[in-house]
């Protein structure tokens, strides 16, 4: 696909889906090393998509809250104003692209998930930001959430037929859009002014050579795959398949962790899947 016809369909997304105009604002405070936690919870209680995205995520169980969070200063502070530049653009995003449809609120699901997973191996890896970590894990699927809004009924046919695996569905993708939503979601996120790391990970396809990747996108590449089916895994009481699972995951994404290490960061991150989810969305 040219970038002519990437950039149009860029354009599309952008006109169906505008990202807030308060996110702009936020970004500008917080910019501003004087900035104080109430400036910044002032700008984002502007928009109620905003302010309800910021305090979703807040508690989720990534930060451990689980629904301790109930004001917009107290979100602020444990995000963490050093990182809610990025966070503002990142949590638009989410608002932005809200869909009723079934798929939306799984998706949302499954990207504070995978934020929460991949927030957590940073640790046990070296020369890996966590809070970059979970801001690449939070959007690894901004591209499909677009794909979403703008083409709704196509693209939940599109995500059926590919049946949760990530290869097939970013070649059902190409065949539709000709390009594929990791792609996608990494442009939205370039136009959007997001730290070049960050939309150079969102933006690697699943399947392609782990070896020329670098170590934040191996993270996140392993914990978009693994956690919708660590979900999947939990929902159906299938245990004993997830420290398999994982670790053929990590294998794939050229992820150096042993088995035990995945299963603990799968853990910590949110094993009781029905409290996490329920603090998710």
């Amino acid at each position: 696909m040219s970038d002519n016809k990437v950039a149009a369909l860029l354009d599309q997304i952008g006109e169906v889906c505008p990202i807030p105009a308060a996110a702009t604002r936020v970004i500008a405070i917080a910019d501003d090393l004087r900035s104080h936690i109430h400036q910044v919870a002032g700008a984002i209680a502007i928009d109620p998509a905003l302010a309800s995205e910021t305090l979703r995520i807040a508690n989720s169980p990534v930060f451990g809250m689980s629904g301790r969070v109930r004001d917009l200063e107290h979100a602020v502070s444990v995000l963490g104003i050093g990182e809610i530049r990025s966070m503002a653009a990142a949590m638009a995003m989410l608002a932005a692209f809200r869909s009723d449809t079934e798929l939306g609120p799984e998706l949302h699901e499954t990207c504070v998930l995978t934020g929460a997973l991949a927030r957590r191996l940073a640790k046990d890896l070296k020369h890996v930001s966590r809070s970059e970590a979970f801001l690449c894990g939070l959007l690894s699927e901004v591209g499909a959430m677009a794909c979403l809004a703008v083409d709704g009924k196509g693209y939940m046919a599109l995500w059926q037929e590919s049946q949760g695996d990530p290869v097939v569905r970013a070649c059902l993708e190409r065949e539709r859009y000709g390009t594929c939503s990791y792609q996608i979601g990494g442009g939205l996120l370039a136009r959007n002014q997001l730290p070049e790391d960050v939309c150079a990970t969102v933006a690697t396809p699943t399947g392609s050579d782990p070896t020329l990747w670098p170590m934040l996108t191996r993270l996140t590449v392993f914990a978009r795959v693994a956690a919708p089916r660590a979900i999947q895994a939990i929902r159906q009481e299938a245990l004993q398949e997830l420290p398999l699972m994982l670790t053929q995951t990590a294998a794939a994404a050229g992820l150096p962790c042993s088995s035990d290490q995945l299963m603990q960061a799968t853990i910590d991150a949110g094993i009781n899947a029905e409290q996490a989810l329920r603090h998710a969305v």
